[in-house]
């Protein structure tokens, strides 16, 4: 056949594909990606504003992974990982020292040097911050156990191992000194829990102290050093506690006696040098004292030999006993504080310092000493004696509250009367030291005297009813014979200039409708200020409430957009009375023109199948997007569907057996076939086509074609134009837009030399059934328009 003699289309090179070579190819299968996409050796696709990594799998947003040293890089190793001597922002050799922390290498910190003692190790493993876990030697750390306590077997500064004897004083472990050993007897002990000095509360052996107290007193069972515990026996002398020997034993009959106070033994006859005299027997009633001591008033033994007899001796004064050992008794010229003596005048009588009694003599004691001027004398004051011991009398300006004085001033004074009461008006005593000019007993003001004990006179304001001597008939406060009421008050009552007359005046004011006054710019008869006019008068004029600005009002009224109390029942901003709602609205209220009842209303609206007004171009009886009219009912759409066959071209590209397919959405589809040997498939319209025949012939062929079909077939080629076949559907409606089909096999398709453009814009007969409507137009094909519900429905 001779339809073999043609290249298959898989062995058919583009003519523009050979003209420009491979290496277009690949720049137009590279821009399917996108423009300024990249594709990696591993076939990985970076997108715009990024490369591949050189040694990695990655798309880079920078230079740093590109394998070549750039400006600002330290390093770059063709990739972006960690730990391989480069980092993944190449700033870092990863390298202890370089300033950068490197945390895949296990750095903590880096300073820039690799020295010790800068708070960054010189390894920079550590921040060389105690309780980091890592023993800084350099910076003197003994330990680090990864915290900061004490008590644990590291101190909190990392600078011990907190045991006694490492020259640091552990305080959490009760080292009182650490010396950096464990010997005794060096100034610290071998524990570390004593300083070795004597008064420190710890017995230190290895210094030879016996005792330690925790102070370097003697007399209190420890010696000042520390070296004996003060008792009779441990060869130590202690003074102190009164030792005159100590022989190492407590044995009697040696060279010192048991209990380490003589050499040979008091009582013996013979006065030892430590003693004051032995008599040689135990009494204590002589001159000389079982121990040996000279017997003295207040050794709490009575001396009952001469020349010292004494009366008795309790050791120090008691309340019998006086402090030279005599009998304690008043009146012996002996002050016995401990008896509650506070003087004593020898034989009980009166001084001016002390009392008979042995006290101190004071006013208020009780007791008269009329040495002292006392008259009397009641312990404070009394109904008859007052705290100064004087007798108690009204006007001797002392307060006696006991004899029934609330004051006493002797005499009247701002604040007391002469009677010692408190100086109040209304009490009956004209104090004219309080100010009173008056007081007749009583706080009314209807008499002569005033409730503030002034008197009572015409002009004061106070109606004077009792008299007696200046009875009143009226009283305006003033004396003042008035002729009109003050301004503001149109009646009032007055009195006249001498309170003998009541007078009714008359007055002006703001609110009698007279402009009377210089104070009033205006008096609308009211002492009101309205803030709107009456109703149904749209502008006036009034006054304020004080008569002193002219006001500009408005007033309510129907129309003016609001309900105005119980006039309106309605108000819509007209006095219009409307009979439909505005366009595009289905229904709404109104308001009568009188604003005295509300209208529902019904309006014009797209979809009702009426055009209403400027706003509508066209109303197919629906708001949707099918029928004659657009869903907004501003655009008429009845119009046919229209299409484009472009020959791309020449006849040697059209094959045997390729086609294309028209469908008028009405009929059976038409394939049409492209012809080389005179015959085509059955049902099939022939487009004849040979391998010289230019496009705009192969488009005059295809034209005959499609307007040789006849019969009921709806879609004519309208015009040829070059390689273009216009075609357009020969009835109105949506029903024309259908897709050309072309063919299409293993080798290609045919569209590679021929574009099917459409059907297409083809609008009307195409609202389903139930749908509003307003012609037959308007409905699918199979449906009509019904005159009665203006819906589409079957025929």
């Amino acid at each position: 056949m001779h339809s073999s003699a043609l290249p298959t289309r898989r062995d058919r090179p583009w003519p523009w594909a050979v003209l420009l070579g491979a290496p277009f190819l690949v720049l137009f299968f590279t821009a399917c990606f996108e423009p300024t996409s990249v594709i990696c050796a591993t076939g990985l696709v970076c997108p715009a504003g990024q490369q591949c990594a050189a040694n990695q799998d990655v798309c880079l947003k920078t230079d740093c992974g590109d394998g070549r040293l750039q400006p600002g890089e330290a390093c770059d190793d063709g990739n972006l990982l960690e730990g391989d001597g480069c980092n993944r922002d190449c700033r870092s050799i990863e390298v202890c020292g370089n300033g950068i922390v490197d945390v895949s290498q296990g750095e903590k910190c880096d300073d820039g040097n690799t020295r010790d003692g800068d708070k960054c190790g010189a390894d920079c493993k550590s921040n060389e911050a105690c309780g980091n876990g890592i023993t800084d030697t350099q910076v003197g750390e003994q330990c680090d156990d990864g915290n900061n306590d004490n008590g644990d077997g590291c101190s909190a500064d990392c600078l011990s191992l907190e045991v006694c004897g490492n020259g640091y004083t552990d305080g959490s472990r009760d080292e009182q000194c650490d010396d950096g050993n464990t010997e005794g007897g060096d100034g610290c002990s071998a524990d570390c829990k004593s300083n070795e000095i004597c008064g420190n509360g710890i017995v230190d052996q290895a210094r030879g102290e016996v005792c330690d107290d925790g102070n370097t007193e003697e007399g209190d069972g420890c010696s000042v050093d520390c070296k004996s515990d003060e008792t009779c026996g441990n060869g130590i002398v202690d003074r102190a506690v009164g030792e005159l020997c100590d022989d190492g034993n407590t044995l009697p009959n040696d060279e010192c006696s048991f209990d380490c106070r003589s050499g040979k033994g008091c009582g013996n006859g013979i006065r030892d040098d430590d003693e004051e005299c032995d008599d040689g027997n135990t009494s204590n009633n002589d001159n000389c004292l079982n121990s040996c001591l000279l017997a003295i008033c207040g050794d709490a033994v009575v001396d009952r030999q001469q020349p010292r007899l004494e009366d008795c001796d309790d050791g120090k004064e008691t309340k019998q006993c006086n402090h030279n050992c005599t009998w304690r008794v008043c009146g012996d010229g002996l002050v016995n504080a401990t008896a509650g003596e506070h003087c004593d005048n020898p034989g009980a009588v009166d001084s001016l310092g002390c009392d008979s009694d042995c006290t101190i003599a004071v006013c208020g004691d009780n007791h008269v000493n009329t040495v002292r001027g006392e008259q009397c004398d009641t312990g404070g004051n009394s109904p008859t004696c007052d705290a100064d011991c004087t007798p108690a009398v009204c006007g001797d300006r002392f307060l006696n509250p006991a004899a029934g004085e609330q004051c006493d001033t002797g005499g009247f004074s701002a604040w007391c009367d002469n009677d010692c009461t408190p100086a109040a008006c209304g009490d009956g005593l004209a104090n004219l030291q309080a100010n009173e000019q008056c007081d007749d007993g009583n706080r009314s003001d209807e008499d002569d005297c005033l409730g503030t004990c002034r008197p009572n006179v015409c002009g004061d304001g106070r109606l004077n009813r009792n008299g007696p001597k200046r009875v009143e008939v009226c009283d305006d406060g003033n004396a003042i014979t008035e002729t009109e009421c003050p301004y503001g008050t149109l009646q009032c009552t007055a009195c006249n200039a001498t309170c003998s007359e009541s007078r009714t005046l008359k007055g002006r004011a703001c609110g009698d409708g007279v402009v009377n006054d210089a104070r009033e710019k205006c008096d609308d008869g009211n002492t009101t200020t309205e803030t709107a006019c009456p109703y149904g008068v749209p502008q006036c004029t009034a006054c304020d409430a004080v008569c002193s600005a002219v006001l500009t009002l408005t007033g309510p009224r129907c129309g003016d957009g609001v309900v105005n109390g119980p006039n309106e029942k309605c108000d819509d901003g007209n006095t219009l009375t409307e009979t439909t709602c505005d366009d595009g609205t289905a229904q709404c209220t109104r308001c009568d023109a009188t604003c005295s009842a509300i209208l529902t209303l019904t309006g014009p609206v797209c979809g009702d199948g009426v055009t209403n007004g400027p706003s509508e171009k066209c109303d197919d009886g629906n708001t949707l997007a099918c029928g004659t009219c657009d869903n907004t009912c501003t655009r008429a759409q009845l119009s046919q569907a229209s299409g484009l066959l472009t020959i791309q071209n020449r006849g040697v590209f059209f094959r045997e057996g390729d086609t294309f397919t028209l469908d008028d959405g009405l009929h059976p589809p038409v394939v049409f076939e492209f012809d080389r040997d005179g015959s085509v498939a059955p049902g099939h319209q022939k487009v004849p086509v040979t391998n010289g025949l230019p496009t705009d012939q192969v488009a005059q062929s295809i034209y005959s074609a499609i307007n040789g079909v006849g019969g009921d077939f709806q879609i004519s080629a309208s015009s040829v134009e070059g390689n273009y076949v216009f075609l357009t559907h020969d009835q109105h409606g949506a029903f024309g837009n259908r897709p050309i089909l072309e063919s299409t096999d293993s080798t290609g398709d045919v569209k590679d030399a021929l574009i099917a453009t459409g059907m297409a814009g083809g609008k009307g007969f195409d609202c389903p059934q139930a749908t509003g409507c307003a012609r037959n137009e308007d409905c699918a094909p199979s449906l009509s328009c019904s005159p009665t519900t203006h819906t589409c429905v079957p025929p």
